[in-house]
């Protein structure tokens, strides 16, 4: 079923040994456990954050948001609380052949490969924003050999920024989708300052998600 998409402007050892042996892998383990930090990971649903910003309507695919045009943009956003290092990866299935798109995120181009019919993490890129607000990811097709450039259903970030917290709309509980990415498109009146989005000044509505 067709869903557009709403725009907008912008070793061994002996056994005697063992027991001497023992506590200093336990020690050296320790050590790296202490001194490690598990990076964190959020999933950002392309169905509540993505918005058409060039070309025509992507539509629903059985993994998530495709399209065919490479005029198509799609765009992608969230929001981090603090300065952040990001890695960046796409969640997307290519039914047919393979695809190459092209991933703007933060004045930073990336090209990424595409196949697969089952649905994968596509590495994308690591990016460094520098300060707190908006973060937006640009999709666009560049070539494929099937006749849709993907399927996209999620952005994978990843980081190990401490205490880093991320704002987007997480799932569609309580129809979330249509009131994070298209309510506000319908039932809001707002001007937008050229030649950027001001998107900060919606941080009400899109900070549902954590």
């Amino acid at each position: 079923m067709n869903q557009n998409l709403p725009r907008i402007s912008a070793s061994s050892s002996r056994s005697h040994r063992f027991p001497l042996v023992l506590p200093l892998v336990l020690a050296l383990s320790v050590a790296v456990q202490a001194s490690g930090r598990e990076p964190a990971s959020w999933m950002v649903p392309v169905g509540g954050n993505a918005f058409l910003t060039g070309g025509d309507a992507g539509s629903r695919g059985r993994g998530g948001l495709r399209w065919d045009t490479p005029e198509t943009v799609i765009s992608l956003f969230f929001r981090v609380d603090r300065p952040a290092d990001l890695q960046i990866a796409l969640r997307a299935r290519v039914p047919q052949g393979e695809s190459r798109i092209r991933a703007t995120v933060a004045g930073t181009t990336f090209k990424v490969d595409l196949q697969g019919a089952e649905s994968a993490a596509f590495p994308v890129g690591s990016i460094r924003v520098e300060q707190a607000g908006y973060v937006r990811v640009d999709l666009q097709g560049v070539a494929k050999t099937g006749p849709v450039f993907a399927e996209a259903s999620d952005l994978q970030i990843t980081s190990d920024t401490p205490e880093l917290a991320l704002s987007f709309v997480k799932d569609n509980d309580a129809n979330r989708f249509y009131w994070g990415r298209r309510g506000p498109s319908v039932h809001l009146g707002f001007r937008m300052p050229e030649p950027e989005v001001a998107l900060d000044k919606l941080e009400g509505i899109f900070r549902t998600g954590k």
